[in-house]
């Protein structure tokens, strides 16, 4: 159900999206910064997180730095078993997308992250026999250029500025950092005057040591896309395809002037089944937004690309 927002819900939203510092009291910078009492913006968020807009604020955690092991794995399933996969991966913490998308060949599309590409197959070759898959092909990441998922709620389409995320980034072991400290920053902050206190208390950290490693994580791209992560259902926007490119030049054009891309990732092909190399993602309230977008990338690049629409999500409400 969609969620009416005041002006000033507006504001509070782009502002915790887009510009969320990191600082001892984050929340009192941001009221600051718009004329805001702390508490009110403090009163604003716990309302749009109790409402579903706000699933979390915090940070995302790149999987790399955990040395796990990612693939897009499309299947083709006949109807009766589209159900049947969303009850075997609904509480799978593995399966972190799962969609039903409009593709002629491939129509349910999942991402899985696993610790070895042995278990991965393994996991997919044993979910397609559970499911009666008709055909199934597996597409391995080699590159994210991009992911910050974030929503303008004055454009109706996704919007995000992020530049390239590095190519290499370092395990959380060689960093010496504490897994445990990142998923606890990830899995959101809460909304008070002080949310890192409890972080920092926990790991023995004072609190600008914790910051430090904030920085630190940001900068080699263990953790992004810094804020709030928003429901984009509950905002209206319901219209998201993948656009898929043929050529691996093509993602590194897409991440650098393609700001309604969200998510950017170069993977491997399955000569024969499947020969796109390149994707990205747009989010908008109207279809001919995200038909927009696309048009304009395939000119740029002089490329015929294919758009899959998401017909359903199979997996709501995850926070990622």
């Amino acid at each position: 159900m969609r969620v009416r927002l005041s002006s000033e819900d507006v504001e509070v939203l782009m502002k915790a999206q887009y510009e969320f510092p990191v600082s001892p009291e984050p929340f009192r910078d941001m009221a600051e910064s718009l004329g805001m009492v702390e508490d009110h913006l403090l009163s604003r968020l716990r309302r749009l997180k109790e409402l579903g807009v706000v699933k979390r604020i915090g940070y995302y955690l790149n999987y790399r730095s955990q040395r796990r092991v990612a693939a897009l794995v499309a299947l083709r399933l006949p109807g009766p078993s589209i159900d049947k996969l969303r009850s075997l991966t609904a509480g799978d913490r593995d399966v972190t997308h799962s969609y039903l998308r409009s593709h002629p060949r491939y129509n349910v599309w999942i991402v899985v992250k696993k610790n070895s590409r042995a278990e991965l197959e393994e996991y997919v070759y044993r979910l397609a026999r559970a499911v009666g898959a008709e055909d199934h092909v597996i597409l391995y990441g080699k590159r994210t250029y991009k992911l910050s998922v974030k929503y303008d709620l004055r454009r109706g389409i996704s919007w995000s500025t992020q530049g390239r995320l590095p190519e290499k980034v370092p395990s959380l072991k060689e960093l010496g950092v504490s897994e445990g400290l990142v998923r606890d920053l990830c899995k959101g902050l809460p909304i008070k005057p002080s949310p890192y206190s409890d972080i920092a208390s926990k790991y023995g950290l004072a609190l600008d040591e914790l910051l430090e490693h904030v920085d630190e994580l940001l900068r080699k791209g263990v953790l992004a896309d810094p804020g709030a992560a928003l429901d984009g259902d509950k905002l209206g926007f319901r219209s998201n395809a993948m656009a898929v490119l043929p050529c691996d030049k093509c993602c590194g054009w897409v991440a650098d002037n393609v700001a309604e891309a969200t998510h950017v990732v170069l993977r491997k092909t399955v000569p024969g089944k499947w020969e796109y190399p390149c994707y990205f993602m747009v989010h908008a309230r109207r279809h001919g937004a995200v038909y927009e977008v696309a048009r304009r990338v395939f000119e740029n690049l002089g490329v015929e690309g294919e758009l899959l629409f998401s017909l359903e999500n199979l997996k709501p409400g995850v926070v990622r």
